[in-house]
């Protein structure tokens, strides 16, 4: 057991021990300090303006890829991990369909691995919808990026003002 008797808020280290993945800047500590600046969504706040905050604020130099494992963290610890999303995809198609009795939704895994393959969605306005369009469907898609990939699907149609009308969303992998 210790006892502080003195605090000096002045960081007296030298400069050979404040180098890079000092050991004292745990990922709490930063993730903690972080998060109030990635829960904004308006700014920008990349891995080196993390470096700069820690540097500016701890006195501590960071490495790049301990800067981007600690956004990564702190960026779980806001949104939750993809693992989780994923998880809770069945419950939430489920939750979607009982507000909307005739929304379309289908969900598959491979059943041996348990690995997602494709999710479709097709709200119960747009159904309804669909018959004031004209009759033409256009099919688009585009790549997602991040931890797992896959494609973003959508399928629109023209209303009767000219106007894009979504029809169905889906992510395949």
């Amino acid at each position: 057991m210790f006892k502080i008797t003195k605090y000096d808020k002045v960081h007296k280290c030298s400069v050979d021990i404040v180098k890079s993945d000092h050991k004292q800047a745990t990922s709490s500590v930063i993730s903690e300090f972080i998060k109030p600046k990635l829960l904004d969504p308006k700014v920008q706040y990349g891995i080196n303006n993390i470096i700069q905050d820690v540097k500016q604020k701890f006195g501590v130099n960071m490495s790049y890829e301990k800067a981007w494992r600690l956004r990564v963290e702190a960026l779980d610890d806001i949104r939750g991990s993809s693992e989780d999303s994923f998880r809770l995809l069945p419950r939430y198609l489920h939750a979607l369909k009982n507000q909307n009795p005739r929304t379309i939704t289908r969900i598959d895994k491979d059943e041996h691995v348990g690995i997602f393959k494709y999710m479709f969605v097709a709200y119960s306005a747009s159904i309804t919808g669909w018959k004031y369009c004209r009759p033409l469907i256009v099919v688009d898609g585009t790549f997602l990026k991040g931890k797992y990939k896959g494609t973003l699907f959508v399928a629109c149609a023209k209303d009767g003002n000219n106007g894009i009308f979504p029809l169905a969303f889906g992510v395949g992998d």
